[in-house]
């Protein structure tokens, strides 16, 4: 009895946000760490923590742990190293200059968290293939991807207003979808993208630096666009070397993110696209009142024994 009230204590704790989650973990101390394990070492091959930021992990290879709390991960931090994935703690923001520019990683997912991504970040990396960026950052920046020779697909969040120069240069993307939210290409975005045929637009045209972002991929390359999409001129007409794509019988959309419909402060909230009712008050207060019914509870049970 004492262990099943423990356990509901500690759930109430973690709903009420007394007991920290893995985006609030402490920062890691300062030191070297194992790239394999993540774990605090001397041994190598290793790369260092200081101040939440990680550096220096040019020597790590294959798979690398980043513990919870890391805040950055520096400019260069595994530059030219032979790592082949890593998983980004949801407790980063912040992914520097060439951070895993030059490296062996087959694929990458970039976390809600990561407001920030520096140039070249997963530039001239021959074995990435895929790349998914979460909701968070704003703008793509110059060159990420630039050299990536065998990426094929990428997903851009609806956050980004902005995909600076040859941001997808020299890649193996074959299509791409840009969301709504952008307003502004680069220059040479995807130059060199020679496989590139089909770029999807969910918005209006973005504005365009120069005529360069689609040069040099694949002859006859199409923007499909939504019907009343504005900016890229009639259907079959040519905007920055496209060939003007527009279908009204097939929609170019994007999944809808389920946002809740405001309600009464005691009425339930509904989440619009699943139906799915959840109480309005916050996980807190709720986590709090529970624990304060568990605590007189186990100490009923304890009057009782």
């Amino acid at each position: 009895m004492r262990l099943i009230a423990t356990q509901f204590i500690t759930l109430a704790l973690v709903l009420s946000g007394a007991v920290f989650s893995p985006a609030q973990a402490a920062v890691p101390s300062d030191g070297t760490y194992l790239c394999s394990t993540g774990e605090p070492s001397n041994s190598t091959p290793n790369y260092t923590i200081t101040n939440g930021v990680v550096s220096e992990g040019s020597t790590c290879l294959g798979p690398v742990v980043i513990p919870e709390g890391v805040t950055s991960i520096g400019n260069s931090a595994f530059l030219f190293s032979g790592i082949t994935s890593i998983d980004i703690p949801s407790s980063v923001a912040r992914i520097g200059d060439f951070a895993f520019s030059t490296t062996s990683l087959s694929s990458i997912h970039i976390p809600s968290s990561v407001t920030f991504i520096g140039i070249f970040a997963f530039s001239d990396s021959p074995s990435l293939t895929s790349a998914t960026i979460a909701p968070g950052v704003t703008s793509i920046p110059p060159n990420m991807f630039d050299g990536a020779t065998a990426l094929t697909s990428v997903t851009i969040p609806s956050s980004v207003t902005s995909i600076s120069s040859v941001a997808f240069g020299r890649t193996a993307l074959t299509s791409v979808t840009i969301p709504s939210s952008v307003t502004s290409i680069g220059i040479m975005v995807f130059s060199g993208s020679t496989a590139l045929s089909s770029v999807y637009f969910l918005g209006d045209a973005p504005y365009v630096m120069d005529a360069t972002p689609f040069s040099n991929i694949a002859s006859g390359a199409r923007a499909y666009i939504n019907s009343g999409a504005s900016g890229f001129g009639s259907s079959g007409s040519v905007w920055n070397g496209l060939i003007v794509t527009q279908d009204a019988a097939s929609e170019v959309t994007q999944t809808p993110t389920p946002t809740p419909i405001e309600t009464e402060s005691n009425s339930p909230a509904v989440l619009a696209t699943t139906g799915i009712s959840t109480p309005a008050t916050s996980s807190g207060a709720v986590g709090l009142g529970l624990l304060a019914i568990l605590l007189g509870s186990v100490g009923r049970l304890r009057q009782n024994q």
